[in-house]
């Protein structure tokens, strides 16, 4: 019968500097717009589909999209397109630099590549940006895979990067069947529209003419350092055994070739990568974020630096995502361009890529907290997520609903439209077919006949055969009697022998 022993964690995650796990992707200027609110920035992932579908001549827009130039089509969305309605959570943009280049260079058919963002790794169902459990799984491999470089003697720098491969499956057995199996971290979800985007900019150890390396703006998490105050995500981690032989609820690492075998439970490992993570960081201090020529970043840091070098029980230093360096990627003795100083400490390069040129990236700490705190804070984010989600769809349920009825009166105004074209052409259709005497009584009959009309029609009352002549009388009284022209009292002289003639074809004399 198979088994289940697992050690269970509930975990907060605080970054203390802005974490970037990018998508893969990148946003250009037809999927996002930026607006300023407040005085500050922000980026709106925009639903383009969704904007097209409501637009009231989709036709027209078909045809500008075909036949303008790209540059013109993004100043028309960033212009036209709602952002309380299609844009997605927004990300506050940090730097104004960026900003101020969207509006500068949106235009311009020269623009693409500095208009790029590269955007953080999402929750495909919400649009929530995720910490991946995977990011900080390997966070916490390279601090295990250290610790058994340095005790076991494995010696992970023979070979290169095949020897390091090799090594690894001598001594820990397949990617599948070692002990890091049983190591599983889920993801940390922040809120919608809780990160931020940063220009990645790349400094120097020391001054130098060089240029840089230049890199995508990114997405990253709320922290500590650019908020002031500490954000928090929440997860889970699991440590623990599947199977019939499970040992414990521990990490265990056995080596079956060279006979070694070390367990760690989950505060143990907690332990581990926080010595592993602390001593990266004062490494990096020393030999970057001290030096005069940062003196922001230094500055910066100074308020949380207590946060990284503080040794709390159930909690762990990490460094996460991209730019976090090869020195906290890395096992010490494994990377031969890593050289190191005379006090051993790595150098692995001469720069660093900082978040608007002041911020390290990468830098968080994971505490252990109640299940209790865990299930009240998912359930806090996820009605603030819905929250946001219903207003959206409402907004566009409410524009789709307007365009309908938009739509339905439009096609009743076509309709009353075409059925009085139809019957003009019924009526001028039916005057055509009459006789010139018939013609004129239909038109006094309908009210549609002028004063000359009329006369006319009293003039060819001789002409007429009986029943015309009839029906005529009938329809001249009728008339006169609503324009108060038939009583002798009110008419005129000229009026009244006429009256008296229709009178004696009616029979009424």
């Amino acid at each position: 019968m198979t088994t289940l022993r697992e050690q269970i964690a509930y975990i907060r995650l605080a970054p203390l500097t802005p974490l970037h796990v990018g998508s893969g992707a990148l946003l250009e200027p037809l999927e996002y717009v930026m607006r300023e609110e407040n005085g500050s920035p922000y980026l709106y992932p925009i639903d383009l589909p969704a904007w097209v579908e409501t637009q009231e001549n989709p036709a027209e827009l078909a045809e500008f999209f075909g036949s303008k130039s790209l540059p013109e089509i993004r100043r028309r969305i960033a212009k036209e397109v709602d952002v309380a309605t299609f844009g997605g959570p927004p990300a506050r943009v940090c730097s104004q630099k960026i900003f101020d280049t969207y509006q500068r260079e949106l235009g311009s058919a020269r623009s693409e590549n500095q208009l790029l963002i590269s955007p953080a790794l999402k929750n495909p169902l919400t649009g929530s940006l995720i910490i991946p459990g995977s990011s900080i799984k390997g966070a916490i491999r390279t601090a295990v895979i250290d610790w058994l470089d340095k005790e076991w003697g494995m010696r992970l720098n023979e070979g290169g990067d095949s020897g390091y491969t090799n090594k690894l499956k001598e001594y820990l057995g397949d990617i599948g069947e070692n002990a890091f199996k049983n190591l599983k971290v889920g993801d940390f979800q922040a809120g919608l529209g809780e990160s931020l985007i940063f220009t990645a900019e790349e400094v120097r150890r020391h001054p130098t003419h060089k240029k840089p390396n230049l890199k995508n703006h990114c997405e990253t998490t709320f922290s500590l350092a650019t908020q002031g105050s500490e954000y928090i995500m929440y997860g889970k981690i699991a440590v623990g055994s599947h199977g019939a032989g499970a040992l414990d609820t521990a990490l265990t690492v056995e080596s079956k070739r060279h006979g070694r075998i070390v367990s760690w439970r989950f505060e143990e490992i907690l332990s581990m990568c926080s010595g592993f993570y602390v001593q990266r960081f004062k490494e990096e201090r020393d030999l970057f974020y001290t030096l005069g020529n940062l003196p922001n970043t230094a500055k910066r840091l100074q308020p949380i630096e207590p946060q990284i070098l503080k040794h709390e029980q159930n909690s762990m230093l990490l460094r996460l995502g991209h730019y976090s360096h090869l020195q906290c990627m890395t096992v010490k003795n494994n990377n031969p361009k890593i050289k190191p100083t005379a006090d051993g400490i790595l150098v692995p390069s001469r720069t660093r890529t900082l978040a608007d040129g002041i911020f390290p990236f990468g830098w968080a700490r994971l505490s252990v907290c109640s299940e209790e705190e865990y299930r009240e804070a998912l359930a806090a984010r996820e009605a603030q997520d819905r929250a946001f989600v219903e207003v959206r769809e409402r907004r566009v349920r409410e524009i789709q609903e307007s365009r309908e009825r938009q739509a339905r009166a439009r096609l009743e105004t076509e309709r009353r439209v075409e059925q009085e074209r139809r019957a003009a052409e019924q009526a001028t259709a039916e005057l055509e077919a009459l006789s010139p005497e018939e013609r004129l009584l239909l038109l006094v009959t309908r009210g549609q006949g002028n004063d000359n009309q009329v006369q006319e029609l009293f003039g060819k009352l001789d002409a007429m055969a009986p029943d015309l002549q009839r029906r005529a009388a009938a329809a001249l009284k009728a008339l006169w009697i609503s324009e108060s022209k038939w009583s002798k009292n009110v008419c005129s002289k000229k009026q009244w022998p006429k009256v008296t003639k229709l009178k004696a074809i009616l029979g009424e004399a």
